[in-house]
Formats: structure tokens, sequence, C-alpha cells
């Protein structure tokens, strides 16, 4: 008898324990609330705004892979510096930030906000001569309009050399 009630109890625990994960709060879930769907609209807004295009390079002797990144105007970028390299490396972009020295086998990251309007954006390694020796990137600032118009020509053109 005391091993079917302990079985019972664990049953019930069990279900109690599901209906809390399933159920929920009906804000979160979909529910009504006294306030409609308004406090769930603002939760929402919140997560867009707070949304950050996370890019990673890797940098080797000498060169960074990808050298060539895209983000839209206006995006919040964290840009992560890998360095798989066997010496110290560095991220430099023009007129934006840095991410500084980075030993071999670690990782460094920064943020910032890509500008507003189109632009070409420069990055290269400034430890010594690592630029010259190929140490150098960019990243495209391109609205999503200029990439469907990019893509659509790159298609047709591939179109036409298959005619």
């Amino acid at each position: 008898m005391q091993f079917r009630l302990s079985i019972l109890m664990g049953v019930l625990v069990g279900l109690l324990a599901l209906g809390l994960l399933v159920g929920g709060t009906p804000a979160v879930y979909g529910g009504s609330h006294e306030n409609g769907d308004a406090e769930v609209e603002e939760e929402v807004e919140e997560v867009k705004e707070t949304d950050l295009v996370t890019l990673e390079v890797v940098a080797t002797d000498y060169q960074f892979d990808p050298a060539e990144l895209t983000v839209n105007p206006g995006d919040t970028v964290k840009l992560t510096l890998v360095n798989a390299g066997e010496v110290v490396h560095d991220l430099v972009i023009e007129d934006i930030g840095k991410i500084s020295a980075v030993d071999p086998g670690d990782t460094a990251s920064m943020e910032f906000t890509a500008p507003d309007e189109p632009t070409t954006l420069s990055f290269h390694c400034s430890i010594g001569d690592h630029q010259r020796e190929g140490m150098e990137g960019i990243i495209e600032v391109v609205s999503c309009e200029e990439e469907e118009e990019e893509s659509k020509e790159e298609d047709e053109k591939e179109y036409s050399d298959e005619e």
C-alpha cells in the first residue's frame, strides 16, 4: 500500500510540474490578459531593438577569413576576431574602432553600429607589416534593396551566360 501511494504521489507531482511548464502564464504563451496584446507587442519591439548582427573573422598568418563582410546600414554589429595564427593579431576598422592585440588561440570582440548610409569600411591588422602581407579586408554596408538588385543582376548574368 505504501509503495502504491509513493507511485501515485510521484505521478501527481510529475503531472503538476508538466502542467506548469506547458501552461505558463497567459501573456507569454498567447493567452489574453486585461491589457490585450499591448504588453506582448512591447516585448517583441524590445527584442528587435537589441538584436545583434554577429560576425566572426578568423586571423591566420597573414590573412583574414572572410576578408569581405556585409551588413545593413544602422545594424548593431558584434565582430569577433579568432586568432588561429601563430603570432599576435589585431583588427582595426578605419574610423570605427579596434580589437586590440589577440594572442594565438584567443578571441576578442567589439561592438559597433554600422553607418546609416551605404559605404565600404576597410579593416586591417596593424601589427608589424601584417597589413602589407595581406591582412586586410572590407565590410560592405549595403541596404537590403541594393543587395536584392545585385543578386538579381548576378542571376541574370548567370542565366545569359548559360544561353
